[in-house]
């Protein structure tokens, strides 16, 4: 296996990076660890130098995806990097832990697998795998970041990995769950519940409108509309995803859901006359 490149994207994370880059750092001491600072506010500098390889400071918030992006960039401009594992900066990992990571990413990322992913928490295997597995948390080759490219950074926050994985899985490689289960404090970096709320619905919505495919645009909204009104509840209510989703409560809710829909239509008239 080449070299790994650890990419880590940092937003306000002073108080648990350290937590994650030690352990990364002593059970895989061959990787090499990459921060992105996303603009933090808490001077990133004051906790980074010195804990991780390198750091790359970006001058404006900019959200997950464009901050990803930074650190893909590197990826492909530094060539003795063969693999790049992306996490959040708030993992919940030990030494042992990191080497059972490292162990499934000698075993599992062939030339036909694009993506290896991980369990966030507790959760049900039999549906967080193939396009569904959390971005939490997951490794790329080189020839797959060459070929399929950078994260859209339309999205901002969340769903970009989803539709990362739809274009690796188009492209033809296989996506593989490691089964290995990590602690994860989702939104660790404490930014508005509300606004995660919004870009959590929305992009729910935007994953499909990228596919143009009526009838799923149709099922997502009905979905969402089933979730918001708690006409349904899946059977893992702790998911971070459905929190969001669920969080502003029925009248909010409702209000962010069709302003999503209308944002998405209004994208896709702009797009087209573009």
């Amino acid at each position: 296996m080449g070299k790994l490149l650890v990419l880590i994207p940092n937003y306000k994370g002073g108080a648990f990076i350290c937590d994650t880059i030690k352990p990364i750092k002593e059970g895989i001491p061959e990787s090499f660890v990459l921060v992105v600072d996303d603009a933090s506010p808490d001077y990133p500098k004051s906790y980074l130098e010195g804990l991780s390889d390198h750091n790359i400071y970006r001058t404006a918030n900019g959200g997950y995806a464009p901050t990803v992006n930074t650190g893909l960039k590197y990826f492909i401009e530094n060539e003795e990097f063969q693999y790049v594992m992306i996490t959040n900066s708030d993992i919940k990992v030990n030494v042992s832990k990191v080497k059972s990571i490292h162990s499934s990413i000698l075993r599992n990322l062939k030339d036909t697998n694009g993506v290896l992913g991980f369990l966030e928490g507790s959760r049900d295997s039999n549906f967080y795998q193939d396009v569904n597995m959390s971005g939490f948390l997951f490794v790329l080759s080189r020839k797959v970041v060459e070929e399929v490219g950078m994260l859209d950074e339309e999205f901002y926050m969340y769903g970009e990995e989803q539709d990362y994985f739809l274009r690796v899985k188009q492209a033809g490689y296989s996506l593989i769950q490691s089964k290995i289960v990590v602690g994860h404090e989702a939104e660790g970096s404490g930014t508005s519940s509300l606004r995660n709320s919004w870009f959590a619905i929305r992009n729910s919505i935007l994953i499909e409108f990228k596919l143009k495919k009526i009838n799923k645009i149709l099922r997502k909204i009905a979905a969402l509309f089933f979730l918001i009104n708690k006409l349904y509840k899946p059977k893992n209510s702790s998911d971070p995803s459905y929190l969001r989703v669920t969080r502003p409560g029925i009248l909010i809710g409702n209000i962010l859901l069709i302003g999503a829909i209308l944002w998405n239509m209004l994208n896709l008239i702009k797009k087209k006359n573009d």
